[in-house]
């Protein structure tokens, strides 16, 4: 509980000022949607409780058992990406439970949303107090136990300035860090160092994996108005969401959905696993997409992150630097083996659990 007690120390006790949540935030119940538009399909992610024990939403909602229309959104109310959600009604409002969205979402009634409406007060830093907050403290007693939306309202947050709320963040940023490079060094200690097999091993990426380049979309249709479908350009390969979107309409295998590696091709060749909604990917980005069962996505991106790094510091920074879909592809993977690859990936996804209680 590091990072909890961090928060603690620094804002528990502080001199800075506090302010109720609903001075600075949308307190939003929920509504539950008519069942026959429920699963109507859209861009919009229905959340219900039951969705956030997908193992694909430990901590960030990322996807949702159902989709609906922007337009059948709306009965609900629509929450942006960084809202924090939980239950709010029946045995699931005691435990606790809270996510942050990477997705524009609606709730339903047994569910309830806390997005930040002032400049004063960071998305996250809203998340990583009400993870802090014992919530379930404000039920109701009664047949069916109930959070209701005044006595959040009521919560009295602690305001630093900005940059202290990002240096928070930051310091979660470094507990990430710390969990990346320790699955680095297991790795290596699993399959061996990825540098050396690249001169040996006969195993490469395109033998496991689509290796796709991002389409060329023309600027002039991009939009933050939410027209069309969202977009990955190469600034959002690291933080694992977009703002943008596009009208034009392009093949499906340019679609990414969560979980899928993305690589920056220019400057700095990150690799993340997608985070947010199905999106469209824009060129500059290439997606890595493992079509082999034998291999997993932490697998391919804890072989192919030192390679990549080796290459971005060997390549010449006369112009910006760029590496090929093609490159990435030929990058050489260690010897297969699924009982080594299995036991990775359930370290690795261990390891993801909640940031901000590690």
């Amino acid at each position: 509980m590091v990072v909890q007690s961090q928060f603690i120390e620094l804002f528990g006790g502080s001199d800075y000022p506090k302010r109720p949540l609903g001075n600075l935030c949308k307190i939003h119940a929920g509504k539950t949607l008519p069942l026959d538009v429920e699963n109507e399909g859209g861009p919009i992610a229905y959340i219900k409780v039951a969705d956030m024990n997908l193992p694909e939403n430990d901590r960030v909602v990322t996807t949702s058992t159902r989709n609906v229309t922007e337009e059948t959104a709306k009965i609900s109310g629509i929450l942006p990406i960084g809202a924090t959600v939980f239950p709010k009604n029946g045995a699931a409002a005691l435990h606790n439970k809270k996510r942050i969205t990477a997705i524009t979402t609606c709730v339903d009634m047994n569910t309830m949303g806390v997005y930040s409406t002032s400049d004063a007060l960071d998305p996250e830093f809203l998340y990583a107090f009400l993870v802090h907050q014992d919530v379930a403290s404000l039920t109701l007693t009664g047949a069916i136990p109930q959070i209701r939306p005044k006595d959040i309202a009521a919560l009295e947050i602690p305001l630093p300035p900005l940059e202290r709320q990002r240096e928070y963040i930051g310091m979660v940023g470094q507990a990430d860090k710390s969990k990346f490079d320790g699955l680095k060094s297991q790795f290596i200690e699993m399959f061996g160092n990825q540098l050396e097999y690249q001169k040996s091993s006969h195993e490469k990426v395109r033998d496991y994996c689509d290796v796709v380049s991002g389409y060329p979309f023309n600027s002039e249709l991009f939009n933050k108005d939410r027209q069309g479908s969202p977009l990955i350009r190469i600034r959002d390969v690291a933080r694992g969401y977009t703002e943008t979107y596009t009208t034009e309409v392009c093949d499906n295998r340019f679609e990414v959905n969560a979980g899928d590696l993305l690589v920056g091709m220019d400057g700095i060749f990150d690799i993340a696993p997608w985070a947010s909604e199905t999106a469209l990917l824009n060129q500059r980005v290439c997606m890595v997409k493992p079509n082999n069962e034998r291999v997993s996505a932490a697998f391919i991106k804890y072989a192919v992150h030192p390679v990549l790094k080796q290459i971005e510091g060997n390549t010449d920074a006369t112009t910006v630097k760029h590496i090929s879909a093609a490159q990435i592809a030929d990058i050489r993977l260690p010897l297969i083996n699924e009982c080594k690859i299995n036991e990775f990936t359930r370290v690795a996804q261990r390891a993801d659990k909640s940031k901000y209680l590690s």
